[in-house]
């Protein structure tokens, strides 16, 4: 998991953070164009896509969002306990 002492992140944890966020673009992009034509393809096509943007939703995209919470929670709680009680 990221750096839990500090509420900044190293540069390592930012640039692994970025390389995660661009390596994720294809999955979000499908989500859009799943989106903008499921309504126009046939059932079963459809359903196959869908099927397949599920599994890339359930490994991919998911566990991401989990860490990126977990980092947002350390940070902000970082940041609350130095703004009551500042070093």
């Amino acid at each position: 998991m990221f750096g839990m002492a500090s509420p900044r992140l190293s540069k390592e944890e930012l640039l692994a953070l970025e390389a995660e966020h661009r390596a994720l673009a294809d999955v979000v992009d499908d989500i859009g164009t799943m989106a903008d034509r499921i309504a126009r393809s046939p059932w079963e096509r459809a359903k196959d896509k869908l099927e397949r943007l599920d599994c890339c939703l359930r490994d991919r995209l998911l566990p991401h969002e989990r860490r990126d919470e977990q980092v947002t929670r350390v940070f902000a709680e970082n940041m609350q306990r130095r703004m009551f009680w500042p070093e």
